[in-house]
């Protein structure tokens, strides 16, 4: 006798395939990355008196930047090296917003501690939620693939785009990694979602607690999303192509 029929089914009914209860474990996991992030982070700020805004806006820089981590690569990175989803680009797009939302939730407060105006965090959010769109379509367009380099090729692919454009103008620099300051002023380090938190909440020139975001800086955040859209349509052109065929 068997209790639970499903256990013993194989194949493409199977209910207790590799994806059930999907998104809700992935939701549970993402949260539970925000919490250990804040932890280490923001809450683990400790100081003789009173914590100072100087560590504050370091505690901020880096839970943004466990954020961007998290959206590229960590998430391409676990979304390829699993079972592609039965809808692969519904499912990307749900981890999507799974990542988006609660990110710009724990962004937005941090703005009463680090002293940043609304300007700086919807611009760190707008950052993080572009990004968050680039790395979708990168994994909508690689769950595409059975084959392992294509997938593995995807991986390296979110690699460079997270970490290409700071080692390109960093690197390139007499001082290199050392002379990150002056760095800074660079929008093509935009280009990147893990230099981007620097540009975007670095002080303005002249004053240490006063930020403000170039208007320029909205125009470069608009490359990588022409990028994501890009991806995308690259990723529904091929599913549609595999429907109409039967595969």
């Amino acid at each position: 006798m068997t209790i639970v029929p499903e256990f013993t089914t194989r194949g493409k009914d199977d209910p207790w395939a590799h994806r059930k209860g999907e998104p809700r474990y992935f939701a549970l996991l993402w949260t539970l990355y925000l919490l250990a992030s804040a932890l280490l982070t923001v809450f683990s700020i400790r100081s003789v008196g009173l914590p100072t805004q100087e560590q504050f806006l370091l505690g901020g820089r880096s839970m943004t930047l466990m954020c961007a981590l998290g959206v590229c690569p960590l998430w391409p990175m676990v979304r390829l090296s699993q079972i592609r989803a039965p809808k692969p680009i519904r499912a990307a797009w749900q981890d999507a917003m799974i990542l988006t939302i609660p990110s710009c939730s724990v962004i937005l407060p941090i703005t009463l501690l680090t002293g940043w105006t609304l300007q700086v965090s919807f611009a760190l959010c707008l950052m993080l939620a572009v990004w968050a769109f680039v790395s979708g379509g990168l994994i909508a367009l690689g769950s595409g693939y059975e084959s392992r380099k294509a997938r593995l090729a995807s991986m390296a692919l979110a690699w460079a785009l997270s970490l290409g454009a700071p080692i390109a103008v960093w690197a390139g620099t007499s001082s290199g990694f050392l002379d990150v300051e002056s760095r800074l002023g660079d929008l093509s380090l935009l280009l990147s979602p893990v230099s981007a938190i620097f540009v975007l909440s670095a002080p303005e020139p002249g004053a240490v607690y006063s930020f403000q975001v170039e208007p320029r800086a909205w125009r470069w955040l608009a490359a990588p999303a022409l990028l994501g859209l890009a991806l995308w349509a690259i990723a529904w052109s091929r599913g549609r192509g595999s429907t109409s065929r039967g595969v």
